[in-house]
């Protein structure tokens, strides 16, 4: 989704930019839990869209719904880092592309893709560590279904376990640490 907004705010000029722009910030700067209570309000039991609209009794309050959550609420921030990558690309090999005949398809999928690639990637393991650290989507959408960082808060201020809330703490940095190098890993890969 990120990758697609960036394409349309890199290759539209006028209202329909400044319209996508205006929405991917109204939903950057908006809380985690706010869009969390949209989305039940939506498409939970008795939601407008699945019960009311649809007739559908679909139960969103799971690891699904999580996931969901996470990745639509990340794709405002992604969509812009990645915007910024595409208006630093150089136009003269797009322009080139052009005038020997290529396809838009095959400008997207030989030119375009394969030089923001490094940039997805960053993209995708900036949405996995924020997604490993918040509390509020997974505490509101979650249902039985728990993450580390709401059983850490849950440690914390539920049971008053410090040493718990702190182990627990460590096992949640690994998987970030594991992300961090796997990054650098990435970003000498693409400097070749």
């Amino acid at each position: 989704f990120s990758t697609a907004a960036a394409l349309f705010l890199a290759t539209r000029r006028g209202a329909a930019r400044m319209l996508c722009m205006a929405l991917l910030l109204i939903t950057m700067v908006s809380p985690p839990f706010v869009s969390s209570l949209a989305y039940i309000q939506l498409y939970g039991r008795r939601g407008w869209i699945t019960y009311r609209l649809l007739g559908l009794s679909w139960d969103p309050y799971n690891c699904w719904g999580v996931i969901l959550m996470q990745s639509l609420s990340f794709v405002p921030l992604n969509a812009l880092f990645l915007g910024g990558i595409l208006t630093k690309l150089d136009g003269d090999s797009i322009r080139a592309a052009r005038d020997l005949g290529a396809s838009p398809k095959a400008i997207l999928g030989d030119i375009v893709l394969p030089l923001i690639r490094p940039g997805i990637w960053v993209a995708l393991l900036l949405s996995f560590v924020r997604s490993l650290a918040d509390f509020g989507t997974p505490v509101i959408i979650g249902g039985r279904f728990s993450t580390i960082a709401s059983e850490i808060y849950l440690q914390l201020v539920g049971y008053s376990n410090l040493e718990k809330a702190s182990a627990m703490n460590m096992v949640l940095m690994l998987p970030s640490i594991a992300a961090f190098f796997l990054y650098r890993k990435l970003m000498k890969r693409s400097d070749m």
